[in-house]
């Protein structure tokens, strides 16, 4: 059976859609992390140091991977 090319093609394109998907999902977990973030950040009853919120992004960063 000839290849008309349509087998490399479909795996183009399964390959582009895949990567797709995984980009999505990665946008999708720090969009998930901006909101975590922004909850604890909205706890706090005093304005806090741009060190206070790098400290408290890394600490739900790091539960992330955890």
């Amino acid at each position: 059976m000839e290849d008309n090319g349509l087998g490399r093609a479909y795996e183009v394109v399964s390959t582009e859609r895949q990567e797709w998907y995984e980009n999505k999902k990665e946008l999708l977990e720090s969009v998930e992390n901006l909101y975590k973030l922004y909850f604890e950040l909205s706890k706090e009853e005093r304005i806090i140091t741009e060190e206070e919120i790098n400290n408290t992004r890394d600490d739900l960063l790091r539960e992330d991977y955890d």
